[in-house]
């Protein structure tokens, strides 16, 4: 599939008994897929948009040009149901994007990278040109610290499979190639009189 482009928005949660009345997206596609087998996929030059709404805001993520693949893709009743809630499982599949340039918490911090990859296979993940950096006037609206942070590259390798095990982070190593990182405390918090 070529240049796919895919929104996604998650509101505010529902209660029980809105739930009952609208039912679900899991309402809708459960039924269809008893079982869904696909050796490959590929998709080349993708758009995903993720909206998050709630009650403070929200965040929302734009990914241009993304490309996907997996190979021997399964989703059944035991991936659908699975405590882990991957909902699918696949051999082997890998990610990678350019100009990922996003706000996040609430628009307080600003994330670009400029191109990323992921491969299961070795797990090996690659990420050019990123920054972490505080948006705006940060540094006047708040006295906790924050940070600022800056590398050409990051190698990570040995990753695993987070599809398979969601609930723990191994890697066998972790290579920051020339950071710059800043922690800036701007006030100090007020302390109470001691009397």
């Amino acid at each position: 599939m070529s240049s796919p482009d895919i929104n996604y928005t998650q509101a505010v949660t529902l209660n029980e008994e809105t739930k009952k009345k609208t039912g679900t997206v899991e309402d809708i596609f459960s039924p269809l897929l008893c079982y869904l087998a696909i050796r490959d996929i590929r998709l080349t030059k993708g758009q995903l948009q993720i909206h998050e709404r709630n009650p403070d805001g929200g965040n929302s993520f734009d990914l241009r040009n993304f490309n996907f693949f997996a190979r021997n893709f399964l989703l059944n009743e035991q991936t659908w149901n699975s405590p882990d809630r991957i909902l699918f499982t696949c051999d082997e599949y890998g990610i990678s994007f350019r100009d990922f340039d996003n706000y996040l918490l609430n628009n307080t911090y600003r994330l670009s990278i400029r191109n990323g990859s992921f491969s299961n296979r070795q797990g090996n993940l690659f990420l050019q040109d990123v920054k972490l950096i505080p948006e705006g006037d940060l540094w006047e609206k708040t006295s906790a610290p924050y940070i600022s942070f800056i590398t050409p590259a990051i190698r990570v390798k040995g990753l695993n499979d987070l599809l398979r095990d969601f609930s723990y982070i191994k890697v066998d190593a972790i290579d920051i190639e020339s950071p710059h990182i800043e922690i800036i405390q701007t006030k100090r918090p007020e302390q109470k009189e001691i009397k």
